[in-house]
């Protein structure tokens, strides 16, 4: 391989900036959108790996005027999104209304979705909304019976899913269980053969919506959820317990119209929350808050439009998602990870960690001029192999110069960065210009 005269070290340093750290990707994909009348929502994401995930949520169909809504399931394979049908249950004789909140894959043949139907009552036939519960078996998704409100109460939906095995998983949402007592949140149990409520607190005679649940590794369980409070606001709360008492450990009468809907606990003394907050009406900002054990302590979230939306491979490997950007906490610090750009108004309305460590999110958009929204998803891409990281560290800085600029002056092949069987100053030009753009 030819070799040109070597240029100076010290012109080639003048005016190079300290470098740039290079990281991986929070890639968007578009799943199919069955309707091109009205909304196509993600609202629930599940990874059993890098080739398999599930997304759920809803679609709607406009015609004449009505609007139906859908339920709707799709995969993930590794290449890309399909569709699979699902059961759109509608007893009420007015259209169908029907959608998927949440999902949970347990293994290829065995996941489980949940929502609403609307439905008559089978008691008195007052039309609204109750649990809707589906389940994978490899095949198809079927419905599986779930219980019904007393006669006169509707309002019964799915937020999140949470197994901890085939036989152990939890289901949080609102339910109606008592006239004289209001709404109450959610915590709903499968044993393997049937369903059980669990009652949670009653802060006030509104809706108490639970809304995610994780469990530590005590075998403790947290629940998230809001409350109303004389019909106003959402008030943040969060409970621990063994299903059958729970502690308040967490509670916020003066934040209204705050949306709490994300936990990761890890021990008695170790869980995160996120939070959109406001106050007396107003927009405060995002948060993430940390719970010792005895108190709860504030991070404000580094971004302009980031509700944050948490999954954990650890203590120490915390993701975020929300909107367009996902960030990661090691352990010590909150950093940014990536964001995506080109995609109009997103909203990552979940997100999951697989067990080898593979991230998905499951949410929406609005494309400009479409007048309705489309689905969206994303999953984290690892480290993008980079020509300018001459000495492979993870980060493109003046070490990387120089590690070239070695391999240059000393006619090693690896020197000829242009690739055109020759070491010269056109190899110094292009891999300076790969450096300056960074990766």
């Amino acid at each position: 391989m030819r070799r040109q005269p070597a240029i100076s070290l010290a012109a080639l340093m003048v005016g190079l900036a300290a470098g740039h750290a290079w990281a991986q990707q929070w890639e968007p994909s578009f799943p199919p959108n069955p309707s091109s009348t009205g909304h196509n929502f993600l609202m629930g994401v599940s990874a059993l790996g890098a080739d398999d995930a599930w997304a759920v949520g809803y679609y709607d169909i406009s015609q004449g005027g009505n609007s139906d809504t859908y339920t709707l399931a799709v995969r993930w394979d590794g290449q890309g999104w399909a569709q699979t049908p699902t059961p759109s249950p509608d007893t009420n004789g007015a259209g169908t209304t029907c959608a998927l909140n949440a999902v949970e894959a347990i293994g290829p043949d065995d996941a489980w979705a949940a929502g609403y139907k609307t439905i008559q009552h089978p008691f008195d036939g007052v039309v609204g909304t109750q649990l809707l519960v589906l389940h994978w078996d490899g095949q198809e998704w079927t419905e599986v019976d779930a219980p019904i409100t007393p006669a006169g109460r509707t309002g019964a939906y799915v937020r999140d899913i949470k197994a901890f095995g085939p036989d152990d998983i939890w289901f949080t949402g609102l339910f109606n269980f008592f006239d004289a007592e209001g709404a109450s949140g959610l915590a709903m149990h499968w044993d393997g053969s049937g369903f059980t409520l669990h009652l949670t607190p009653n802060f006030t005679q509104n809706a108490e919506k639970n809304q995610v649940l994780d469990r530590d590794a005590q075998g403790n369980l947290w629940i998230v959820g809001m409350h109303g409070r004389g019909g106003f606001g959402s008030h943040p709360y969060v409970l621990r317990g063994d299903g059958d008492s729970w502690d308040i450990v967490g509670s916020w009468s003066e934040l209204d119209y705050s949306d709490l809907q994300t936990i990761v606990a890890f021990a008695e003394d170790d869980a995160w929350i996120g939070m959109s907050k406001r106050q007396n009406g107003s927009f405060v900002g995002y948060v993430w808050m940390h719970w010792d054990g005895s108190s709860w302590t504030e991070h404000t979230v580094p971004a302009q439009y980031h509700e944050p939306h948490l999954v954990a491979g650890g203590a120490d490997d915390i993701y975020s998602g929300g909107e367009a950007s996902l960030f990661h906490h090691d352990g010590g610090a909150w950093t940014l990870v990536d964001e995506f750009t080109g995609v109009d108004s997103p909203n990552m309305n979940r997100i999951d960690i697989a067990p080898d460590g593979s991230v998905f999110g499951a949410g929406r958009y609005f494309p400009s001029g479409a007048g309705h929204g489309e689905t969206l998803a994303a999953r984290l891409l690892g480290a993008v192999p980079c020509d300018a990281d001459f000495n492979g560290d993870g980060a493109v800085n003046t070490l990387d110069v120089l590690a070239f600029l070695n391999a240059w002056s000393s006619g090693d092949p690896r020197g000829d960065f242009n690739g055109d069987g020759s070491v010269n100053t056109l190899d110094v030009l292009a891999f300076l210009n790969a450096w300056s753009a960074g990766c």
